[in-house]
Parts: C-alpha cells; structure tokens; sequence
C-alpha cells in the first residue's frame, strides 16, 4: 500500500506543478484527459481507467448513448 501512496502523492505534485499525470502504465496524461478515482485517489488514461472502473465508456452509456 506504501507503494500506492508514493505513486498518488507523486500524481498530485505532477498535477499541481505541470498539469498533467504519469498514469500506472508510464503514459503521461493531461488532466483534462485523466480519470480521478474517488476512492483511491489515483488518475488514470482511459485505457486504465476503464479496467479500474470495471466498465468501458461505452458500456457506461449503454446502446442508446444515455447515462446509465
């Protein structure tokens, strides 16, 4: 969990200084393009963010494009 802890603190300094995060995956993100986790704190690309979330952004909207 240590571990964990120094990757968010090391996004949220990114964050501040430069606007943008290093994801898990190495991919540096802009942060209007990053996904924030509510529980963990920990920002993500897309791709990772949808495996962390369990869900694409697609199955998100379902078939007719709503929220669900």
């Amino acid at each position: 969990m240590e571990e964990h802890s120094e990757h968010v603190e090391h996004q949220e300094n990114q964050a501040r200084l430069h606007g943008c995060v290093t994801c898990g995956c190495g991919d540096e993100v802009g942060l209007l393009a990053s996904y924030k986790c509510l529980y963990c704190s920990a920002w993500f690309c897309i791709a990772c963010a949808e495996e962390h979330f369990g869900m694409t952004i697609a199955e998100y909207h379902g078939e007719d494009g709503e929220a669900g």
